[in-house]
């Protein structure tokens, strides 16, 4: 197992792994929330600004991925969360994993 920054021609991949990750929620959530947070989910690059997004490789296979907001970034959420804290979002593992 490798732990490491995706590459650049992965992201469709952790994309797909993440939405993955998340689909349970779906039904629960209903289609106009789930169709917002799969969204979001996906938006990759919206985070990158000040996250790093982490992936765990098994055989050139992605099956998990996580952003990390390292200190000063606030964990990626609103002004509720210190933001000299470390914090993750968007922690999903491929249910076939």
């Amino acid at each position: 197992m490798e732990i490491r920054a995706p590459r650049p021609v992965e992201l469709d991949d952790v994309r797909a792994v993440m939405l993955a990750g998340y689909s349970e929620y779906a039904a629960w959530a209903g289609d106009d929330i789930w169709e917002e947070w799969s969204a979001e989910i996906a938006d990759l690059e919206s985070r990158t600004h000040e996250s790093r997004l982490i992936v765990a490789v098994d055989d050139e296979q992605i099956f998990g991925a996580v952003t990390y907001y390292p200190p000063g970034a606030g964990g990626g959420y609103d002004d509720s969360w210190p933001r000299e804290w470390a914090g993750f979002r968007m922690l999903a593992v491929s249910p076939a994993a």
